[in-house]
């Protein structure tokens, strides 16, 4: 009986791991973590308008010390003037990142150069949204761990 109990259940496991759904979460998260990667190509290449095509129409940009930009136009007027700073050279290392259908997250740290040569830390939390089948970002959060340091390390 156990036996039986015990095939059973490695069945029922087997069924939900190759269910379409299950395979459909996986894609996502690729999907997902790909879509990131695009989204630091498009900062690299200095791009503003590249970048906020990464952004929904009414995407939120949560910037530490400003007010809430609202919408694609507003968050690539920003990223304009971030870009020719030293946005474009910004290093983020990935925590976490999940999905679960049509909602994602990447949680992180970053550091950037400064004007003055020293380096800034941060935090970074992007929520993405899959609009016709496009993860977009949705929400854009990001703040410093207290104040730049005096030389690049």
């Amino acid at each position: 009986m156990r036996n039986t109990f015990a095939f059973a259940l490695l069945l029922a496991l087997a069924a939900v791991v190759a269910s379409p759904r299950a395979r459909v979460e996986a894609q996502s998260g690729q999907d997902l973590s790909a879509r990131w990667n695009g989204f630091l190509a498009a900062v690299k290449s200095k791009d503003a308008a590249k970048v906020a095509s990464f952004y929904s129409t009414d995407a939120l940009l949560l910037d530490q010390g400003r007010s809430v930009l609202k919408g694609r136009a507003a968050i690539e007027q920003s990223m304009a003037k971030g870009l020719q700073g030293s946005l474009s050279q910004i290093v983020t290392t990935v925590l976490d990142t999940s999905s679960a259908g049509d909602i994602g997250y990447v949680v992180g740290t970053f550091t950037q150069p400064t004007s003055t040569g020293g380096q800034q830390r941060g935090k970074i939390i992007l929520i993405w949204k899959r609009v016709s089948g496009e993860w977009m970002i949705v929400h854009d959060m990001f703040n410093l761990d207290g104040t730049a340091s005096a030389t690049s390390k």
